[in-house]
């Protein structure tokens, strides 16, 4: 019989490290311990630095590129992406994942990249708010993400933006 693939055992660390991108790595060590389980994940509390971007409905080839896009500047900028909701993308900098004191910084220097590189195709808001981040999911379904206070109030911001604009709430 022929092997179709193999896995290997990760070694000390890489799991935890490849998990941390995701979850704080305290809480998936409190996970791989058995204090907690997956839907038992407790809510953080702290400033949570924002970025909502929403792109032009394009035919759905441009769609991707203009995803991919700004998918990668916000991985580069060091930030969470933490979905993507047709035309609208929310990412997070700095906590509960890192302990970035500059994470503000990322998020506005995020926010001015992508309207230098795509311009009109999209409008940018970012900010910071004292939030939290937990599984806001249920027994059936994890989903491991932000609280932010007064959201719709920031997405109404965002729809009334003209394409090609940036704001900061």
């Amino acid at each position: 019989m022929k092997k179709l693939f193999s896995f290997k055992k990760p070694k000390e660390g890489e799991l935890r490290n490849a998990f941390s991108k995701y979850v704080p790595a305290d809480i998936f060590d409190s996970i791989m311990a058995g204090k907690l389980n997956a839907i038992e994940l407790p809510f953080k509390k702290g400033l949570i630095n924002f970025i909502i971007i929403q792109l032009k409905e394009e035919p759905i080839e441009e769609l991707q590129n203009l995803h991919k896009e700004v998918v990668s500047t916000i991985l580069e900028n060091n930030g969470f992406v933490v979905g993507i909701i047709s035309t609208i993308v929310l990412a997070t900098f700095g906590f509960p994942f890192q302990d970035d004191k500059n994470a503000a910084g990322l998020c506005e220097h995020t926010g001015y990249s992508l309207l230098k590189s795509l311009g009109d195709q999209i409008k940018v808001i970012y900010g910071s708010d004292e939030g939290f981040y937990g599984n806001i999911g249920t027994s059936k379904y994890s989903n491991y993400g932000p609280l932010i206070p007064r959201f719709n109030n920031k997405l109404s911001f965002l729809m009334n933006l003209e394409y090609g604009k940036l704001m900061k709430i």
